[in-house]
């Protein structure tokens, strides 16, 4: 189980670890974001802290519409106390942890402020 807890403007956030090619760990919090389709956005300075080079670019439609090409790179996040390969996308300016992550979990939030955030593997 992964335990997180609600902040601010009901944002269920959680710490998540990522792992760079070269060996660097980063610890970040990140918002649980299931409107975002894919695995992972982070800040471009992580992925900087990280030395995770640029792969490819992707179009992401974001929830107003617009489109937007952003870089990824490949990384290592711990879920389930298990390393796994996943992109992780620049665009965004916090981390976000999208539904490809969150597959074959079950994620359970208690949606008031200091709420317990729960991500247990099914």
């Amino acid at each position: 189980m992964m335990k997180g807890i609600v902040r601010g403007k009901a944002e269920a956030t959680m710490p998540i670890r990522l792992r760079g090619p070269t060996g660097i760990t980063l610890q970040i919090d990140a918002v649980i974001d299931t409107g975002f389709s894919d695995y992972l956005a982070v800040p471009a300075e992580v992925l900087e802290k990280l030395e995770a080079p640029v792969i490819h670019e992707v179009s992401y439609r974001l929830a107003d519409g617009s489109r937007i090409n952003s870089p990824v790179c490949f990384v290592e996040l711990e879920w389930h106390g298990q390393w796994q390969d996943v992109l992780a996308a620049q665009f965004s300016a916090v981390g976000l942890v999208g539904m490809l992550t969150l597959r074959g979990s079950a994620v359970h939030i208690d949606v008031v402020a200091g709420g317990a955030v729960r991500i247990d593997r099914l």
